[in-house]
């Protein structure tokens, strides 16, 4: 008999889910024992491949075509999970994209995309999975954001800091309008991660990795896994009093 899990029980979607963080948060879950249904823009192999690895290892999961900026996509993927799973308990709002740019340099192409990825994705997700929420009774809302929507870096995109602000206050407003429903919303305020996309921003500039890497406490980069045990910790009913919350880790550079 095998071990229980944290979220056994438990649906989850993660949207942006097949790469990157999103690709070790579905990990992550599915080890809790969540069934979990992930996707992004396209269907590929690699997306194909992990569902099938994460089956081939017991855990129910299921590989959705989701462009997080269509109604349409949110519409038919939460349906496709619901259905697989019988439920769909935890949202997990990962997608986003970067780009950086100054104001004056910044093509409004750019603005729109990541506002439509981060905050209009992140709404259209909520709207859609709030149904089978109150299906199942309760839910859980996790929102992945970034400290450049708590405070200003000289290295950020303005689009980019704008939208995690925006996320944040989203997630805040939900957290109070379904309290009483029992589905909470949260915000992980992550801070710089170890991942190629932020490995290759300081590639061969030893005097921006070290700027960089001054600016946090712990002198170190986030581990994509230490943000995933975050999304268990709110996916679960370890955080069953938990709602409105930011849960900033960045190794201390927000506190400085």
């Amino acid at each position: 008999m095998g071990s229980m899990g944290r979220l056994d029980g438990k649906a989850a979607i993660v949207s942006g889910g097949a790469r990157g963080l999103g690709e070790i948060i579905t990990r992550v879950l599915a080890q809790e024992g969540a069934a979990v249904a992930f996707g992004g823009r396209r269907l590929d192999e690699v997306s194909q491949g992990l569902e099938a690895e994460l089956k081939e290892q017991g855990s129910q999961a299921l590989n959705i075509r989701l462009d997080v900026a269509q109604a349409d996509d949110w519409k038919a993927a939460v349906e496709a999970a619901e259905a697989a799973f019988g439920r769909l308990d935890v949202l997990v709002n990962n997608a986003g994209v970067g780009g950086r740019s100054d104001i004056d340099n910044m093509p409004e192409e750019l603005w729109d995309t990541i506002m439509n990825t981060k905050v209009k994705g992140a709404f259209l997700g909520i709207k859609h999975c709030l149904p089978p929420m109150r299906r199942a009774g309760r839910g859980s809302v996790i929102n992945i954001g970034s400290i450049t929507g708590l405070i200003a870096r000289p290295y950020a995109s303005a689009a980019y800091s704008a939208a995690n602000a925006g996320l944040a206050s989203l997630s805040k407003q939900v957290a109070v309008s379904y309290a009483g429903e029992s589905i909470r919303s949260n915000i992980i305020h992550a801070g710089s991660l170890h991942n190629e996309r932020w490995l290759a921003s300081v590639a061969g500039d030893e005097e921006a990795l070290r700027f960089r890497l001054g600016k946090i406490p712990m002198e170190r980069l986030g581990g994509m896994e230490e943000i995933a045990a975050c999304v268990v910790f709110l996916a679960s009913e370890e955080s069953g009093h938990v709602t409105g919350a930011d849960l900033v880790v960045d190794g201390g550079a927000v506190a400085w």
